[in-house]
C-alpha cells in the first residue's frame, strides 16, 4: 500500500510505508496528475537527498485513474535513525540532439561557469523517517507455575526485525518494577531448526510470595554499523505452594488405544507436555482441580479431582472430525 496525503499535489513522490529500519530501502513512486501531462514520456522524476545528490529517477508509465505513475523504486535512508528531507524533481527529458548540445557546452564552459540544464517543471520536498532496527527477545520452556523460591529456569533468543546476526548480543531480564534479576549474552550457534535465533538459558531463582510475576527482557544491540532499537518483551509465570502430590496423566487415542505423543496436559497454573508414549507428570499441592489433556486434531479431555493423594489418570481423546453429509442429514 502507497501511503499518500489526502491534498495531493499535482507532482508528488509517494512512501509505500510510513517508515523505514536504519540501513534499509525506502520503497516510492512519483505521481503526476493526468490533466496537466498528455504525454508522460517527455518527463521524468528524480529524487535527490538534502545535499542535492541524485539518488534515484524514475519514468512515468500509462495514465492510472487520472494520474501518471511511475513504477516503484527503491532509495537507500542512511543508518542513524531521524528524520531525513528530500526533494522530487520533474523534469523535462532532453531529446537526443538537446542532450548532445548540452554536453558540447558543458565541456566548452569555463570552470565556474554555469550551464542551464534540462527544464524542472515541478518541485516536491517530502521527508522519510527512519528508524532503529527493532530488536526483540522470544521466550520459551518458562513453565507456568514454578514453586515459591525455587529455580525457574527458561530459554531466550534475539531476533532483530532485519535479520541481522543476533549472536553474542547482551540481554536483561527485570522484575515488574525495573530491577534487573540478571543480565548475559546469546550464544554463537543458532537453535536446532533455525538460521539466526541465537539463544542462552536463563535460570533465576522464582520470588518467595506466591501469586503471579511479571518478567521483563530488553535485548542490547549494537548501535553500529545501524542503530538497534530494544523492543520490550514480557512474560509472566506463577509462584506457587510446594507441591505435594503426583498426578501422573497418560493420554490415548479412543478410537486406536494407541498413546498420544505431545499431548499437552494443563492443570492451571500447571502444564506439561506428554512424552512419546503420551505419559505427563505434573506436582501441585492438595487441593481440587480441573484436568485438561489436548491434541492435535482432538477434542479436548477433562476431568475434575480432589487431590489428596498420588493419583493416575487414564484420558481417552477423540477425533476432531467433520461431520459426513450423511451425518449432518440423518
Amino acid at each position: 500500500m502507497i501511503h499518500e496525503a489526502p491534498d495531493l499535489a499535482p507532482f508528488h513522490i509517494a512512501l509505500k510505508f510510513g517508515s523505514v529500519d536504519a540501513g534499509g530501502e525506502a520503497v516510492l513512486r512519483a505521481n503526476l496528475e493526468a490533466r496537466l501531462l498528455h504525454d508522460p514520456s517527455l518527463v521524468e522524476a528524480i529524487v535527490v537527498d538534502a545535499e542535492g545528490e541524485e539518488i534515484a529517477r524514475a519514468v512515468f508509465e500509462d495514465n492510472d485513474h487520472g494520474w501518471h505513475r511511475t513504477p516503484l523504486f527503491r532509495i537507500k535512508v542512511p543508518d542513524t535513525p531521524g528524520v531525513y528531507e528530500y526533494e522530487g524533481i520533474l523534469q523535462r527529458i532532453l531529446t537526443e540532439e538537446e542532450a548532445a548540445e548540452m554536453l558540447a557546452a558543458l565541456e566548452a564552459a569555463a570552470e565556474d561557469e554555469e550551464v542551464p540544464g534540462p527544464e524542472i517543471i515541478a518541485l516536491h520536498s517530502f521527508t522519510i523517517e527512519v528508524t532503529g532496527h527493532s530488536t526483540q527477545m522470544v521466550v520459551w520452556d518458562l513453565p507456568g507455575a514454578v514453586e515459591a523460591g525455587a529455580q525457574v529456569k527458561f530459554r531466550v533468543g534475539v531476533k532483530c526485525s532485519c535479520g541481522c546476526n543476533t549472536a553474542g548480543w547482551g540481554f536483561t531480564v527485570a522484575d515488574a518494577e525495573g530491577k534487573v534479576l540478571t543480565e548475559g549474552a546469546v550464544g554463537h550457534e543458532p537453535w536446532a531448526g533455525t538460521a539466526a535465533l541465537y539463544h542462552a538459558e536463563v535460570t533465576l531463582p522464582a520470588p518467595a510470595e506466591e501469586g503471579t510475576h511479571l518478567l521483563v527482557l530488553h535485548a542490547a544491540g549494537p548501535q553500529e554499523p545501524v542503530a538497534h532499537s530494544p523492543r520490550e518483551t514480557r512474560v509472566q509465570f506463577a509462584a506457587t505452594p510446594a507441591a505435594q502430590h503426583e498426578i501422573r496423566v497418560q493420554v490415548f487415542d479412543q478410537h486406536t488405544g494407541r498413546p498420544v505423543p505431545r499431548a499437552k496436559v494443563v492443570i492451571h497454573p500447571y502444564r506439561a507436555l506428554a512424552d512419546e508414549e503420551g505419559r505427563a507428570v505434573i506436582r501441585v499441592p492438595a487441593g481440587t482441580y480441573t484436568i485438561f489433556a489436548s491434541g492435535t486434531k482432538y477434542f479436548a479431555w477433562k476431568e475434575v479431582r480432589e487431590v489428596t493423594e498420588d493419583i493416575d489418570l487414564r484420558a481417552e481423546l477423540i477425533h476432531d472430525r467433520e461431520l459426513t453429509t450423511e451425518e449432518i442429514w440423518a
